[in-house]
């Protein structure tokens, strides 16, 4: 929701400066906006061009943040699918190493997903590195005796690799992913634009709905760009049910592996 309140307050503040352009034109003699519209037509014009040109690329960056992080996600779960199929053929050695696998899973959910209704992100990349320790652990503990073991090994460290590595890409990106002081910028250059408008332009009930609906469309384009810049947060976040059922298949994978060695071992 919190999104939705700061687009909200650009829209309105977008808004308020046209009602500042409508009052200024209306005390000004009408002689000299009119002497004045060369002016006001051209920095209108140029702060129409800025505008557009910026929040299409905010939106458009917004967009490849967001599909970059599915995309980044997808890859954190095969590779954790891979892992503990490769700990598996390694053999109940690696046992420790599978149990370690649901913790990281659900450390990167909590890590991600955040439940604050205020959306304030704590991004911590430094405890990343101390919750790889335990599964490099488990790594040096493993003493694999022949070729097979030796190659689910390297293929366990590959994908825990391909894990840390997809996380910290994935952490980096969501510290500030738009810039508070470009935005900034930006609602200025609308608020410039607004008043420009309003100036030019004779204060009825035509000019002034219009004016609003012009407010709300630069408001809801700020509102795409932080929305899609953190796709965990609000409407347009990304679901918890790939990881929820990564989860589910790992739980489900564990109890048929020791259902699978209690009837060998009866047998």
């Amino acid at each position: 929701m919190v999104f939705l309140y700061r687009a909200a307050i650009v829209a309105l503040v977008t808004f308020a400066f046209a009602l500042v352009g409508f009052g200024l034109g209306d005390l000004l003699p009408a002689d000299y906006v009119t002497a004045s519209k060369g002016m006001i037509g051209s920095v209108v014009g140029l702060d129409a061009t800025l505008l557009a040109l910026v929040l299409g690329l905010l939106i458009w960056t917004a967009h490849g943040q967001f599909m970059g992080q599915q995309a980044e996600l997808q890859t954190i779960g095969r590779a954790i699918v891979l892992l503990d199929l490769a700990l598996a053929g390694y053999g109940p050695e690696a046992a420790a190493g599978r149990r370690e696998i649901h913790q990281i899973l659900k450390r990167a959910r909590a890590r991600l997903w955040i439940d604050d209704p205020k959306g304030r992100r704590m991004v911590a990349v430094g405890d990343l590195p101390a919750e790889v320790l335990p599964m490099r652990a488990v790594f040096t503990a493993l003493r694999p005796v022949n070729d097979d073991q030796r190659q689910h090994l390297a293929a366990a460290r590959d994908h825990f690799s391909t894990i840390v590595d997809t996380q910290l890409t994935m952490i980096r990106s969501l510290v500030d992913p738009i810039p508070n002081l470009l935005l900034t910028v930006v609602v200025g250059w609308s608020c410039v634009l607004f008043f420009g408008y309003g100036l030019g332009s004779p204060a009825n009930t035509l000019t002034i709905v219009m004016a609003a609906l012009g407010a709300l469309s630069v408001g809801s384009a700020a509102f795409l760009i932080l929305e899609l810049s953190d796709p965990y947060v609000g409407v347009f976040r990304l679901p918890r049910t790939g990881f929820d059922g990564v989860l589910g298949a790992l739980a489900l994978g564990d109890e048929i592996t020791a259902e699978t060695e209690r009837r060998s071992g009866a047998g």
